[in-house]
């Protein structure tokens, strides 16, 4: 284990690099210590040793949906567009739920006729009403929340 202030070789995919060591992560497994390890200055790469650019690594990652989404995300979304999405998924969730009781409660009580079709899409929209509205508070409650 190194000390804060130590001095060591790091390897990854065959290329070096000296770097200076920062915080000491003893609890945190390995993949996370990786991840959170921190340096100073630029690492000096050990002479010989050619470190290619993340481009040349990764040339698939430069214009990608997900390089594009991880932006997004960077900058923040503002209140209201979190709210909506709440609303849209709990009302997808609870259509999706209210659609399978409303079938179930049509069969179970043996509704005649086509007011199986009415009794299941009244049970579809309020709970898609239901839901949507919950999860949308719930949205609403958490952007002022800064963790």
């Amino acid at each position: 284990m190194a000390r804060s202030g130590q001095r060591i070789k790091s390897t990854t995919n065959g290329n070096s690099a000296y770097v200076n060591v920062v915080d000491e992560c003893d609890s945190m497994p390995e993949p996370v210590r990786a991840q959170t390890a921190r340096t100073t200055g630029s690492p000096q790469t050990e002479p010989g040793a050619d470190s290619p650019s993340r481009k040349e690594r990764f040339p698939s990652e430069e214009g990608s949906a997900a390089a594009a989404r991880g932006k997004a995300m960077a900058r923040g979304d503002s209140c209201l567009t979190r709210v909506a999405v709440g609303v849209g998924v709990g009302g997808a969730v609870g259509g999706a739920v209210g659609a399978v009781y409303g079938t179930y409660g049509a069969i179970r009580y043996r509704i005649p006729g086509l007011l199986k079709i009415r009794h299941i899409g009244q049970a579809t929209v309020g709970s898609a009403a239901l839901f949507g509205l919950f999860l949308g508070a719930g949205s609403l409650i958490q952007c002022g929340k800064n963790y």
